[in-house]
């Protein structure tokens, strides 16, 4: 199988490995994320673009995962939300993909400001940094989990 972008297809963990992935507490793919790129190793889901910049509440932006056989191997997923113009806050939590380990590789809590995406190089050397908010702050789940429904989400519904 060769590397495509589509929306509404399903694949083999796609949607339907929910179900398991409750069971490792890995992040479900949330019904109004659409596949962007997969491959025989690697699926990307995405919130659309084009609906990205109207949420108000926190929502689940991505989810990155490799795939060994039948498995997935590791679980990148990135959670939003808004704080102003052009910063959002996000928490990304990485999981192990083994239903027989319920493991969290990295969990954290950080921002990204689209300002900081357009200086050029002396910009951000000399750059104050009072549009960034909030800087990395490792996380537990629980931590991770109080945050999300704070914002309005979960890793699960």
């Amino acid at each position: 199988m060769g590397l495509f972008a589509c929306h509404d297809v399903e694949t083999k963990f796609g949607k339907q490995y929910n179900s398991v992935r409750l069971k490792y507490g890995s992040p479900i793919i949330h019904d109004y994320m659409k596949l962007e790129i997969s491959d025989e190793d690697f699926e990307n889901w995405r919130i659309p673009r084009a609906i990205h910049d109207t949420i108000s509440t926190g929502f689940h932006a991505g989810k990155g995962f490799y795939i060994n056989k039948d498995s997935t191997l590791q679980e990148d997923d990135i959670f939003r939300k808004r704080i102003d113009d052009t910063t959002f806050a996000f928490v990304a939590i990485l999981t192990f993909g083994k239903v027989s380990k319920n493991q969290f590789t990295s969990i954290y809590y950080d921002s990204v400001d689209e300002k900081e995406l357009t200086l050029k190089a002396t910009e951000y050397l000399n750059s104050d940094t009072r549009h960034r908010e909030f800087h990395k702050k490792d996380l537990t789940i629980e931590e991770a989990d109080s945050i999300l429904s704070s914002w309005g989400t979960s890793r699960f519904k």
